[in-house]
């Protein structure tokens, strides 16, 4: 997980200077990823799907090297049955995103 959250501090800080936005929302743009992600996951969408997916978006090389960085994070952690434990899952995984994104760009 540190990995991944290394390469999405460095990607933080170029990307937020080319797109033009603000790093608060820059790094909520990325959160909600994560939660869709984590929300795939946990409804045992394959991480292949998730990649092919990244592949076929049409997003820049360093958007799609995020994109799987965040992906590789959320499939490092468990899939869960009970939707308590699954709901926990996301919001947890979104909010270390944002925490983190945000502490690298301040």
């Amino acid at each position: 997980m540190k990995k991944v959250l290394f390469f999405i501090s460095l990607s933080c800080i170029a990307m937020t200077t080319n797109a033009g936005m603000t790093k608060k929302e820059f790094c909520k743009d990325m959160s909600s990823y994560a939660e869709l992600v984590m929300q795939k996951r946990q409804n045992n969408t394959s991480i292949k799907t998730m990649l092919q997916a990244i592949e076929q978006s049409g997003e820049s090389k360093g958007t799609q090297e995020l994109m799987e960085s965040i992906v590789e994070g959320a499939y490092s952690k468990p899939a869960y049955s009970t939707k308590e434990f699954q709901d926990k899952s996301v919001n947890e995984y979104s909010a270390s995103v944002y925490l983190e994104c945000k502490r690298n760009l301040n």
